[in-house]
């Protein structure tokens, strides 16, 4: 996969960033994927300032705003550390 190879995770497009596409198409697996690789969770693109975690609330997705939520708070814990 594109990840193994190095590829950047955090690239930000006019439509947002490879984690808040595969939440905006819904795809859950790509979303652990994504979050597994270290993708940004609270990057915000758009004069809307959206991050993946709103575009999930946005979305009413509640599997993958507890996979966001999850992760953020692993990160939060190990940086508490």
């Amino acid at each position: 996969m594109l990840i193994d190879a190095g590829s950047e995770v955090n690239f930000i497009t006019a439509l947002g960033t490879p984690l808040m596409q595969a939440v905006q198409a819904g795809f859950k697996d790509t979303v652990q994927l994504l979050l597994e690789a270290g993708a940004g969770k609270t990057i915000k693109v758009s004069k809307f300032e959206d991050t993946a975690l709103s575009r999930a609330e946005k979305k009413g997705d509640q599997e993958i705003i507890a996979l966001i939520e999850e992760e953020i708070a692993r990160q939060d814990a190990k940086d508490s550390q």
